[in-house]
C-alpha cells in the first residue's frame, strides 16, 4: 500500500521487489494521471483511489480503518500529516500490516507514532532527513525507544518491523 502516490515511483519499486499488487491513495487529480501511467508503462497491477487518508477535513477522504481492513504486506506513507491519525488506532489493526514506513513530520510526531508501534509489537528505527538539495539522508537508522533523544528535524522516516 502507497498513502501519498506522489508520481508513481514507489509502485515502481513495490514490483520491482516482487509485489503483485499496489493499491495507491494520492488525492491529486494531475498525480494519479501520473500514477497509472507509471502503473501502465511498468506492467504493475493495483488500483489508484483519488483520496486522501484520515483527513477529516477533505470530502474525498477515505479513513485509516477502511484502509487497513484486508491489511497489506507493507505501508508506505508519506502524505503530509495524516500519519497523526495512526494514533488513534487500536494496535490489532495496525499489526494487520507487517511492514510500515512513514514520513513524520516533526519530532513529537515520531515520539507518539514510536511509543505507539513499539506497544504494538514493532521494532521501531528512524532516520532524520532534510529537503535541501535534494534529499539528504544523514547517518545510519537509529533503533527507537522511549528514552531516545531526538534531532530538532522536523522530518523523519520511521520503519515499523513486527516482531
Amino acid at each position: 500500500m502507497d498513502v501519498g502516490g506522489y508520481l508513481g515511483e514507489t509502485v515502481y519499486l513495490f514490483k520491482k521487489w516482487g509485489a503483485e499488487e499496489v493499491v495507491v491513495y494520492e488525492p491529486d487529480p494531475l498525480k494519479v494521471k501520473h500514477i497509472r501511467e507509471t502503473m501502465q508503462l511498468n506492467g504493475v497491477k493495483g488500483i489508484v483511489y483519488e483520496s486522501f487518508v484520515g483527513c477529516s477535513t477533505s470530502h474525498n477522504s477515505v479513513g485509516w480503518i477502511d484502509v487497513l481492513k484486508d491489511g497489506f504486506e507493507v505501508a508506505k506513507v508519506d502524505c503530509e500529516g495524516c500519519e497523526k491519525h495512526l494514533l488513534s488506532l487500536p494496535d490489532d489493526l495496525i499489526r494487520k500490516v507487517p511492514k510500515w514506513v512513514i514520513e513524520c513530520h516533526g519530532p513529537e510526531t515520531l515520539r507518539q507514532l514510536g511509543e505507539k508501534f513499539l506497544r504494538a509489537g514493532f521494532k521501531v528505527t528512524f532516520k532524520p532527513y532534510s529537503l535541501g538539495a535534494g534529499y539528504q539522508l544523514p547517518g545510519r537508522d537509529k533503533v527507537f525507544n522511549p528514552q531516545t533523544k531526538l534531532p530538532r528535524t522536523q522530518l523523519f522516516i520511521m520503519t515499523a518491523r513486527l516482531c
